[in-house]
């Protein structure tokens, strides 16, 4: 039986650790204003931290973006603290959304470009999660 910690459930996002298999999970249900968007990126940096994680799978099918300003923060403040943190790889579960994996390839780009986390963009969460247990 799956153990789940919650970390946040709103209209636009769910964010969660699986105990059992030591994965945290940020699935995007929507667009996010700024506020919004921001405060959901900080509650999974601080479930990273909590749970030591090296793994996060980030499910955007049903995200619909955010502001290039937001996707900047992201890489400008988050990303550099996230290089001492315990996280080792993040997946990507993709959709056809325009504006949601616009987000992604400005955070993706900068996230590659460090070469100090893997990440990798999927269409299903099991190959994702396969992808996460390989060794590195």
């Amino acid at each position: 039986m799956t153990q789940i910690k919650s970390y946040l459930s709103t209209k636009y996002a769910d964010v969660y650790y699986d105990i059992t298999s030591k994965t945290g999970f940020a699935i995007w249900k929507d667009f996010c204003n700024e506020e919004d968007y921001r405060s959901t990126i900080l509650i999974q940096e601080k479930m990273v931290k909590d749970e030591s994680l090296k793994y996060i799978i980030c499910d955007i099918r049903n995200f619909k973006g955010t502001t290039v300003a937001n996707a900047n923060w992201t890489n400008d403040v988050v990303q550099p603290r996230l290089h001492n943190s315990s996280l080792k790889k993040i997946a990507y579960i993709v959709g056809d959304s325009v504006f949601g994996n616009f987000t992604l390839t400005v955070i993706k780009k900068k996230i590659d470009a460090d070469g100090i986390l893997l990440t990798n963009a999927f269409k299903d969460t099991g190959s994702a999660e396969k992808w996460l247990k390989e060794l590195i």
